[in-house]
């Protein structure tokens, strides 16, 4: 007998295939609290698993850019950062040095910070705190000797989780994701918006979606509509397979009026400008029929450095810019940097 599930509509598309149940969150309960040697050693704990959890971010960070594109990227790159941040080492070098162990130092460190997030009245400052627990847990399990790499499916399924990471998602080969399905999680989190760039349906928000699984399970999702079936009858089957139809014929509709000009169903004319994050997305902004750019996120020159860009490395990006788009407006940011950012 099939389950229907409401959720919340996270990536547009319609999918039906067995699940894939992800393992359930790291358990942080019973780690130890104290070193079980001198501070010096447990300092070199600490010090190398935030170091190989920047390089391992840094790495996925790649990964990404080619599956996904460099905006997408950029959330791993800010993980990277995160990891490496001097707070956060501070934070974590103080607790060991008053002899906690690197776990508990980790946990405790993050959980500063996550507070901040999780108080904040903003669903999209809220969703960054899964972002802090990716890197926690990614720095504890290097810490406790636990694989980074995640689950994988040996065949394309819905993956099935509490909640997605976003490098849960970024891990798993796209070719295997048909759909995800979680039961809790946010439409603003990184791991939809990577759904959302790799063109794979999502539902978000399905209470009781654990509960309701069985192994070997067939599971369909409507990420248009925010709903997830459990072992879906035929007819379900049959509405869900229509539906991945007309997902497939809007794309289609759509890509034929990519290059022609943008108009409002009474006739006016609405430029259509893309968004883009660096030099690299100019040629994909053309390609989905861009006018131009209505926001250049200028930050993308600020990241991943020590020293602000000079006025002459600016100038020379942002010419550049404008000649990738000849005939058309630019609109550029100035650097946005604040709290809402990971």
């Amino acid at each position: 007998m099939s389950t229907r599930l409401s959720g919340r509509a996270a990536a547009p598309g319609a999918a039906i295939a067995p699940a894939f149940v992800l393992a359930p969150p790291l358990v942080l309960a019973g780690l130890p609290e104290t070193a079980s040697g001198p501070p010096e050693e447990e300092l070199t704990r600490l010090l190398g698993a935030l170091g190989r959890a920047e390089t391992e971010l840094r790495e996925l960070a790649q990964t990404v850019t080619a599956s996904a594109g460099e905006e997408e990227a950029e959330i791993f790159e800010a993980h990277a950062e995160f990891a490496a941040d001097p707070e956060l080492i501070r934070l974590t070098e103080q607790a060991v040095a008053e002899g906690a162990s690197a776990e508990r130092a980790v946990v405790d460190a993050f959980e500063t910070f996550r507070e901040l997030l999780v108080a904040s009245a903003s669903e999209y400052l809220a969703a960054r705190a899964a972002d802090l627990d990716d890197v926690r847990d990614r720095v504890v399990k290097i810490l406790i000797g636990l694989s980074t790499s995640g689950d994988k499916p040996d065949r394309r399924s819905v993956i099935v989780a509490h909640e997605l990471t976003p490098s849960q998602t970024a891990s798993i080969p796209v070719d295997l994701i048909a759909g995800i399905a979680t039961e809790t999680g946010s439409p603003t989190s990184h791991a939809a918006i990577l759904a959302r760039a790799l063109g794979v349906p999502a539902v978000v928000a399905c209470e009781g979606l654990l509960a309701a699984m069985r192994d070997g399970v067939d599971v369909a999702i409507d990420g248009r509509a925010g709903e997830a079936i459990v072992d879906p009858d035929p007819s379900e089957r049959e509405a869900i397979a229509r539906r991945h139809e007309e997902e497939e014929r809007r794309r289609d509709a759509l890509g034929a009026l990519r290059d022609e000009p943008g108009r409002t169903a009474d006739g006016h004319r609405v430029e259509l400008a893309a968004n883009i994050g660096s030099i690299d997305h100019i040629p994909a902004a053309i390609e989905a029929g861009g006018e131009g750019s209505g926001l250049v996120r200028t930050e993308f020159l600020f990241l991943g450095r020590a020293d602000a860009p000079t006025v002459e490395e600016q100038t020379k990006v942002y010419a550049e810019i404008l000649r990738g788009f000849p005939g058309h407006r630019v609109v550029f940011r100035t650097l946005d940097a604040g709290a809402d950012k990971p």
